[in-house]
């Protein structure tokens, strides 16, 4: 280079760094607004503490004072698993669906969640959804049939409000249940 012509050319020299230097800046501010608007949720399953227990009661029912009764096929046993749902973004979110994937003898099927509603257990699609502020957690319970069938369980779901699915898999420590035999009713 000449140093006459880096005399005469110093402004533009000086405007082509300063030029490149506010491209860089500017890609990498929007870059950090695009990351902050991305909607993303997180979501995993587990077995409620309080499972087994859950389990035993409703094969071999008790009324309040001890006594043996029938068991009813069409009640809810529970709650058995319970599946968290992570908002890692940085806006709020609103759900419209949660719950467990099945397998069964169609392929994998939905397993909603249920929630309080108005005073009794509803789908989550039911009562409108629900809100997730950015950052935060919930967690949604699972309930068994009445006629205890165990499912085979392959992963969890969440489907926001765009209809987007975003699955987890199965937790590396689960508590295996098991279903006890029924007791014989004394006469």
């Amino acid at each position: 280079m000449d140093i006459q012509w880096l005399q005469a050319n110093s402004i533009a020299v000086y405007g082509a760094v300063v030029g490149t230097i506010a491209l860089f800046l500017n890609l990498g501010r929007f870059w950090i607004m695009y990351q902050k608007s991305a909607r993303k949720l997180k979501v995993d399953y587990s077995v409620c503490e309080s499972a087994q227990h859950q389990i035993n009661v409703s094969v071999n029912p008790s009324d309040i004072f001890g006594a043996r009764r029938e068991r009813d096929e069409n009640s809810l046993v529970g709650p058995v698993y319970k599946v968290t749902v992570r908002n890692i973004s940085h806006v709020s979110m609103h759900i419209h669906d949660v719950g467990l994937l099945i397998k069964t003898s169609n392929g994998i099927q939905n397993y909603q969640a249920l929630v309080r509603g108005h005073s009794f257990l509803q789908r989550l699609d039911e009562i409108g959804g629900d809100d997730i502020p950015a950052g935060s957690s919930k967690s949604y319970n699972v309930w068994l049939k009445g006629d205890l069938h165990l499912p085979e369980i392959s992963g969890c779901y969440v489907i926001d409000q765009l209809g987007k699915q975003y699955k987890g898999s199965n937790p590396k420590k689960e508590i295996e249940l098991t279903i006890p035999e029924i007791e014989e009713k004394k006469a």
